[in-house]
């Protein structure tokens, strides 16, 4: 299970989609997002399941070992820790999720999917109720990826989704 490569290409040099376009389609932007951002979460997760009792031992092994690892094995610890974090997310298994994105944050700041995990990490803590963790969370990203149109929209929408939760 990986993020392909350009994972948001399906909307890419796409014009944002104005709110009355989402009235007319009969969305709101939430709505949107949340529909995006699942089509995203199922890609990633897709027959990849976790028990809890493999969890901690998935963990350990898929966290970076040391500095002098060849980049190839970066990249397979990155996608490792990726895989794991949807899957218990999807399974409402949020403190684990929330380890996993941590990591992946800090330790993987450049990879390709750490858009998608800030994402994915703000709605589990909305769905926790920590609104304002989720918003801050979004933000920081939008600074950071902002500059990626598509991924752009999809944090605006779901910035606007949780606001609508507040």
């Amino acid at each position: 299970m990986s993020l392909e490569e350009g994972s948001f290409q399906e909307e890419a040099n796409a014009e944002p989609i104005t709110k009355d376009e989402l009235a007319e389609a009969g969305l709101s932007a939430s709505q949107l997002a949340q529909k995006q951002l699942n089509k995203q979460r199922q890609n990633i997760i897709s027959g990849y399941k976790v028990s809890k009792e493999t969890f901690a031992e998935i963990l350990t092994a898929a966290l970076p070992k040391g500095a002098g690892l060849s980049e190839e094995v970066k990249v397979l610890q990155n996608q490792a820790l990726v895989d794991l974090g949807f899957s218990v997310s999807e399974d409402s298994r949020f403190s684990e999720a929330e380890k996993v994105f941590q990591a992946l944050i800090q330790r993987y700041p450049d990879a390709e999917s750490t858009p998608i995990v800030y994402l994915e990490y703000a709605r589990i803590l909305s769905e926790q109720g920590r609104l304002d963790a989720a918003q801050s969370l979004i933000s920081e990203a939008m600074d950071k990826y902002g500059s990626d149109k598509d991924f752009f929209n999809l944090a605006k929408n779901l910035k606007e989704a949780i606001s609508d939760n507040e």
